[in-house]
């Protein structure tokens, strides 16, 4: 490059053949040299085998959604399966007056709430109790 002021295409130009000439010079080393291979060395420098791929089974694809699954994920899909089915065996619409789906809706912490500080206590104090004796303490 030239110093100083320059127009675009005065500098186009120059990057141009800057860019050629140095792919043409790394042409020149591969053709010379070849590509190379990689060598692996060890911790002291010395050269040591390069070491081996591992075979990546396939699988299918119901395998590789449980696989893509953490053992939360698998829990909470154990823990609603029976809901699923009952869901499934009831009738097509839920109504105001659902038993399982009011105290599902009530249970919910959303964020925002007034009371959700207190809801939170007092499922701590249920956790806390349960059949009349207390569990480990839960500390915070």
């Amino acid at each position: 490059h030239v110093a100083g002021l320059q127009k675009a295409a005065d500098f186009k130009g120059a990057e141009r053949r800057i860019q050629k000439r140095r792919t043409e010079e790394a042409q020149v080393m591969v053709d010379k040299h070849g590509m190379g291979e990689t060598v692996y060395r060890d911790e002291y420098g010395r050269t040591v085998e390069a070491p081996k791929r591992k075979e990546i089974p396939k699988l299918d694809k119901s395998e590789q959604v449980s696989f893509n699954k953490g053992r939360v994920q698998k829990e909470q899909e154990a823990r609603l399966r029976p809901e699923l089915k009952s869901l499934q065996e009831s009738s097509f619409a839920r109504h105001a007056d659902d038993e399982k789906l009011e105290t599902m809706r009530k249970s919910m912490i959303r964020k925002g709430d007034p009371m959700a500080s207190y809801a939170v206590k007092k499922k701590d104090q249920n956790r806390a109790t349960k059949g009349g004796k207390p569990e480990k303490p839960i500390y915070k």
